[in-house]
């Protein structure tokens, strides 16, 4: 569509990127104060240059987005990462976790080191 190379379209990515990464708007939507009593946990895959990532994402029951990331492994240890997070912006321990029947979340639920109810959901 834009009649380019490969690298010059990463390039114009990487600078788009960069832009938002530096704005601190963007800074300032992502660590926001939020709320919320129960957080829905999941993760989809996405193939880039035949490589596999996996989007995890963060919801509250009003369906904002609390945090995410883009990760090549989806570990108990990046995924307590990312409800620390969701943790820092409501101020305090998360009261209720959802998440499918992936086996990992039974380990972030005990991982994150306090009283939680764990609903594991299988869709």
């Amino acid at each position: 569509m834009l009649d380019c190379s490969k690298s010059t379209i990463s390039r114009i990515f990487q600078q788009v990127v960069n832009a938002l990464n530096g704005s601190t708007s963007l800074s300032d939507l992502w660590t926001s104060p939020k709320s919320g009593e129960a957080f829905f946990v999941d993760e989809t895959w996405i193939n880039i240059d035949k490589q596999t990532f996996y989007l995890i994402a963060v919801v509250n029951e009003k369906k904002e987005v609390l945090a995410w990331d883009l990760v090549k492994h989806r570990t108990r240890h990046r995924i307590i990462s990312i409800l620390h997070r969701v943790q820092a912006r409501i101020g305090r321990s998360i009261p209720i976790l959802v998440t499918d029947d992936f086996s990992t979340y039974k380990d972030v639920a005990t991982g994150l080191g306090h009283d939680l109810i764990h609903v594991r959901h299988v869709h």
